[in-house]
């Protein structure tokens, strides 16, 4: 058998779902486990939150009017949305997964926050009762992901690029206002992943033959697949080097606050308002949106490329 052959398979696609599955809640649990539980993670935390808050002005009130669309009706109302289109499409199948991916996600998210994770008080800031994962960038995550699943193949790149777009504003307007911790937000985006990864269809080879028999004006059907191929490229390119640069400016602050004292020491809200003043504030706020954005634009250009 060759390696393409093996690539295809079903046995090689659901080895690779569990394996990347399981990398995406390692990196959760990793990102909980240092961010709530030590208080080198918390003080970073702590800085990003109040960084964010310091850079709201950025967001040109557009997170005003997000965090007041998150509600049960609303996320309701996209699983609605998300069933309709499977079913016109008379996907049954597929109008099940959508609503179990965003009923999961959403569930997991709030037992996760309410009932298993408790934070401790480490002395590094007032709020301790625990935030995490994020409510409303999981629901918002949760719902590009269910209308990227659903959609036609023709639709699923501007689905991608939209659901890209509001799940990153959702979470840097959460981070603005104080609602959550940066690791909140990524945490968020991590279970809806994984959430994702077990429930996106399988691509089925006749489906592909059937489309490949279907009569096309060639040229046509050419151009707009190089035009979505060339948009999924960019958006996982924009992803890679957003990851880059946010993990650059935290980095640079984890250095520099290094070099000045120690991690180890629990910052008070004085300490934090000291470091955004001395000019931290910008760059980090920015480090953490944009390692939202990266996050959520390769998750959900791979989401692009799972679902049938």
């Amino acid at each position: 058998m060759s390696w393409r052959e093996i690539k295809n398979s079903m046995a090689f696609k659901r080895i690779k779902r569990v394996g990347l599955s399981t990398f995406y809640a390692a990196i959760a649990a990793a990102i909980t486990w240092v961010c709530v539980y030590t208080v080198p993670g918390q003080n970073l935390d702590a800085l990003a939150h109040t960084a964010s808050k310091a850079a709201k002005g950025a967001l040109l009130r557009i997170d005003t009017y997000l965090l007041d669309l998150v509600s049960i009706p609303i996320v309701a109302g996209v699983m609605a949305i998300a069933a309709a289109v499977a079913l016109i499409r008379k996907r049954w199948a597929l109008a099940a997964r959508a609503i179990l991916l965003v009923v999961g996600a959403n569930v997991t998210t709030q037992a996760l926050k309410h009932y298993i994770l408790q934070r401790p008080d480490l002395g590094v800031d007032i709020a301790t009762v625990n935030s995490l994962p994020s409510g409303h960038t999981t629901a918002a995550a949760a719902a590009a992901a269910a209308l990227i699943m659903v959609v036609p193949h023709s639709w699923r790149t501007a689905a991608t690029w939209l659901g890209t777009i509001l799940t990153t504003l959702m979470g840097a307007s959460v981070l603005a206002n104080g609602w959550h911790r940066l690791s909140d937000v990524l945490v968020a985006i991590l279970v809806v992943a994984t959430w994702t990864l077990a429930l996106a269809p399988y691509e089925k080879r006749r489906r592909r033959a059937k489309r490949a028999t279907a009569p096309k004006d060639s040229s046509t059907h050419s151009a707009g697949r190089a035009g979505a191929n060339g948009a999924q490229t960019v958006l996982a390119a924009l992803g890679l080097v957003s990851l880059a640069a946010g993990a650059l400016a935290l980095g640079s602050v984890i250095l520099e606050v290094r070099n000045l004292t120690s991690w180890a020491i629990p910052m008070t809200p004085a300490d934090l308002d000291a470091w955004i003043l001395d000019g931290t504030g910008i760059g980090l706020a920015w480090g953490t949106w944009l390692l939202t954005f990266g996050l959520t634009a390769l998750i959900m250009r791979m989401l692009d490329g799972l679902a049938s």
